[in-house]
């Protein structure tokens, strides 16, 4: 299996903590950053697959950092998290070129989800395909193949 490289970044020591623990559960080499600042010094082009970050955060909020981690390397993924969903910040952040956005609280389940879909977005912009990734998140019901959470439930009650 191939390791892929994680940073995580948040200014809260006990979100960081958990991610890195259920990332590193799943086989990921997993760096952390408290905040953006600590996350610029320690990010490197071509270094990392997959960037984790909060969006509420001080000084530099997540998506200052999206911005200055564009800079840097336009192909890494970029998940933005946050408690506090705005239509804005969620916007801006994907016209700056985020992956995805997870409204915390998330589940286990679409944490993963989503961390696999985008580093297998990562590994075929460099050309490479994961079919582990790619179909990993995926759940077989009957013959069905569905994805979401509701689409789960909604399988389960006509199977």
């Amino acid at each position: 299996m191939t390791s892929y490289r994680i940073l995580v970044v948040d200014d809260t020591r006990t979100t960081v903590d958990c991610i890195r623990d259920m990332l590193r559960e799943g086989g990921y080499d997993v760096v952390q950053a408290f905040g953006g600042e600590e996350a610029l010094r320690t990010f490197q082009p071509g270094k990392f697959d997959l960037v984790i970050t909060d969006v509420k955060m001080e000084p530099m909020t997540g998506v200052q950092l999206l911005e200055r981690l564009r800079a840097q390397d336009a192909d890494v993924p970029v998940i933005m998290m946050s408690a506090y969903h705005t239509i804005k910040a969620a916007a801006e952040s994907l016209t700056l070129g985020a992956f995805d956005w997870l409204e915390k609280p998330f589940t286990l389940h679409d944490f993963q989800m989503t961390v696999n879909r985008a580093l297998a977005y990562g590994r075929a912009l460099k050309g490479v395909l994961d079919l582990k990734l790619l179909v990993g998140y995926y759940r077989r019901l009957g013959n069905l193949v569905v994805e979401s959470r509701r689409m789960r439930e909604v399988a389960s009650v006509i199977m």
